[in-house]
This record gives C-alpha cells, structure tokens and sequence, in this order.
C-alpha cells in the first residue's frame, strides 16, 4: 500500500513533544488527511476556547516518507518538512516528526486511528519510541489508559 493511502483519514493526536498541545490551551487535536492525487490535504482540527478550529494545508511528498506542508489562505507563506518514521503494521497508529520552523521546534507527535489507544497500543508504541531513541514525548490528557 502506498503512504499517502495509509495516511489518509482522520488520525489523533495522543503523544507529542509539541508546545502547541502540551499546553492545554488546545485540546482534542486531530489530523484529517485527504488524498488528492499525488498530495494530501491536510485538516488539523483541535478545541480552543471550547470553539473547533482548523488549521488546513497541502502536505506534498518529498521522498518515499517524507512531505513538505504548506498552509491554505493567509498561512500560504507557511512551511514545514515532516516525516513518517513508523507506521503500526495494521496502520492503527504512527509516529511522525517534523523540523523546526520559524515559529515552531523540532518534534515528535504519535497518531492513533482511535482517540484512547489501548494498553496493547500504548506498549507497543512506548516499544517504538524507545527503539528510536525518542525521549520527551507525553501522552496528552484525556488520551491515556
């Protein structure tokens, strides 16, 4: 199966080294991916100030797990480069990474199919963190068992 057809559908956000989510100022974050062709359209869906927001894009591949995101409207001049480091054999989970930007620091987010991984789940990828050296990830409040 190629990435960009494992990667789409809708994925939470569970694990993260990211401030933007570690914060509680935002809550509930998700991914939304939908083919188009040789991209993916990318829908970032979190709460904030208990209002649904969005943050879309184009996610264009740059190697065989690798993208470049580039965001939609007045984001457009918005950059970032990502990759996919592991993707669970039943496509139920993945772990990406992202470099730093201008605005953001390098990190690392884990993304579930469901929206409370179970404790199989979380082993494994605990398992997979660990196996690449990843330190500093947190599991996100309300996503943990």
């Amino acid at each position: 199966m190629n990435l960009l057809d494992e990667l789409e559908g809708t994925w939470h956000i569970v694990a993260t080294t990211f401030p933007m989510w570690l914060s509680g100022k935002r809550t509930s974050p998700t991914f939304t991916y939908t083919r188009r062709g040789d991209v993916l359209e990318d829908d970032v869906a979190f709460r904030s100030d208990e209002k649904n927001k969005h943050i879309r894009g184009t996610d264009t591949p740059t190697g065989p797990t690798s993208f470049e995101w580039r965001g939609n409207g007045l984001l457009k001049l918005l950059r970032s480069q990502w990759q996919v480091t592991h993707v669970a054999d039943d496509n139920s989970w993945a772990v990406t990474e992202f470099a730093k930007t201008l605005f953001t620091p390098a990190g690392v987010d884990v993304i579930t199919r469901v929206s409370v991984p179970d404790a199989a789940t979380w082993r494994a990828i605990d398992e997979e963190l660990a196996r690449q050296g990843r330190t500093g990830v947190r599991r996100l409040a309300g996503n943990a068992t």
